[in-house]
Parts: structure tokens; C-alpha cells; sequence
């Protein structure tokens, strides 16, 4: 089964964001995460405009990888996070970079026609918090470890989604001449993970919705269509970019 491969010289002209929420960080055996990502990959769905190379950049199965260059050699940096929707590791060999996402259970579980944001063992009903157009955010930051994560959950109980927005310290060595990621100017790196979930009657079940995984800031391209996470980002004051505009402008919704 194909992994998804991008090298960081394309992935700089089409830049998007990925946000992940680091709770801790663990040691984690690179090849059986891979082994799991391999195992977990499924066609994402997309809008018919996006072309080929964005479609590369979207998820919605359960787990996603973006290689950036290369892949195969010792590691020599490798670290993982717990976030509270994802596996995220970072790696890199002597030829690549790599941001791997493995997805795991929801923040959000759905009971008797209820939502409820799940956070360790303390679950809250949202249900009356959250609309197509009224989000429901938690902050998980921790100043002291240089982490700003905010996780925007919105929708109704029959289509509802959430995004994960993170920016964490800069997880590579670096290289004289070697690309690395988009960097803020105190050496963070933005990344985002949107997931939606709609109602299927027939089969009584969720299928999974539009997703979008990226490094950046969050593409108004992919996510214009999301009110609750629109208002979400204009709260919180998160950037966008719009990649149909051609020039990739970083703009904030006032």
C-alpha cells in the first residue's frame, strides 16, 4: 500500500498548515508506527477543484503521513506527541524530514443523539455549545514548553468536526543547505488537523467527512465551507492563506 510522499521543495509552493495537540511526549517505535500508518491509509475525500498535488495534502481514514523527502535511512531525530485526537511524529534521516499522523479515538463521542467533548475521563456535553456556525474551543497551551494548541470542535450531532491547530518548537536538526519546514520567527513550526464526521441512515453509522491535514497557515481554500471553525479561527486569531488565490497572502478574518 502507497504512503504519501512529499518533498519539501514542492510542498513550499503550496504550503498549508497542520495543527496537532501535543499532551506529552514519548518514545515510540518508528517502524511500527509506520507499520500502522501503512495499515490505516484510505483515499481521502475532496472537492473536485482541488488538484492532484492539494489532494495529497487532505486525510480522512485513519492515519495520514507526509514524507517530506526520502525515507528509509537511521533516524536521527525521532519524537512523538500524545495528542488527544492524534499520534504525531516527528523524524529525520540523513535525506528527510517527516511529520506522521496517526489518528486514534475522537475527542468527540455521540450518545442517545448527544455530543460530548471527551478529555481524559471527564465528559461534557457540547451539544447546545456548538451549531453549523458556533464552536466550542479548548486551550491546551503550555507557554513553558513554547505549545499554543487549540482544538475548535463544531456541528451538529448529525455533522460535526473538529480542527486541531498547534504550533510546537522547531523538531529538527539543523542543516547547512538542508530545507526544512516553514518556521515562525521564534522557530516554531504550524501545523493543523482537520477531521469531520456525517451521520449515514442507511447504515445507522459515521462515515468520515472532508478532512485536511498541512504545515502553515489554515487554507481558506479548504475550509471556507466550515462556519463553526471559521468563527472558531476569527476568535483565536489564527492566519490563513487562500491557495486558489495563486499567491498565498497570510490574511486574519477581522
Amino acid at each position: 500500500m502507497d504512503m504519501e510522499h512529499l518533498e519539501i521543495s514542492k510542498i513550499m509552493d503550496e504550503y498549508t498548515d497542520t495543527e496537532f495537540f501535543p499532551v506529552g511526549a514519548s518514545d515510540v517505535d518508528p517502524e511500527a508506527v509506520k507499520a500502522r500508518v501503512l495499515a490505516g491509509i484510505k483515499a481521502p475525500t475532496m472537492r473536485k477543484r482541488m488538484s492532484q498535488k492539494k489532494k495529497l495534502l487532505l486525510a480522512a481514514g485513519l492515519a495520514a503521513a507526509l514524507v517530506l523527502m526520502g525515507a528509509g535511512l537511521p533516524s536521527l531525530v525521532h519524537q512523538a506527541y500524545r495528542l488527544l485526537n492524534t499520534t504525531l511524529t516527528f523524524e529525520q534521516n540523513p535525506d528527510s524530514k517527516s511529520v506522521t499522523y496517526e489518528h486514534g479515538a475522537s475527542s468527540i463521542e455521540v450518545e442517545d443523539g448527544r455530543l460530548f467533548f471527551v478529555l481524559d475521563e471527564e465528559r461534557t456535553d457540547i451539544t447546545d455549545f456548538i451549531s453549523d456556525d458556533t464552536p466550542y474551543i479548548y486551550d491546551g497551551s503550555d507557554p513553558e514548553t513554547g505549545l499554543t494548541y487549540y482544538l475548535i470542535m463544531g456541528g451538529t450531532p448529525e455533522n460535526y468536526g473538529w480542527l486541531e491547530w498547534v504550533k510546537v518548537p522547531n523538531p529538527y536538526m539543523a542543516e547547512d543547505g538542508d530545507p526544512t519546514p516553514v518556521l515562525d520567527q521564534n522557530g516554531r513550526l504550524t501545523s493543523y488537523n482537520l477531521c469531520t464526521f456525517l451521520y449515514n441512515e442507511e447504515s445507522g453509522e459515521y462515515d468520515s467527512g472532508p478532512g485536511a491535514t498541512g504545515l502553515g497557515e489554515l487554507d481558506w481554500a479548504y475550509m471556507e465551507d466550515f462556519l463553526w471553525l471559521i468563527a472558531g479561527a476569527k476568535q483565536l486569531g489564527l492566519p490563513f492563506v487562500d491557495s486558489d488565490s495563486g499567491t498565498n497572502d497570510v490574511f486574519y478574518l477581522s
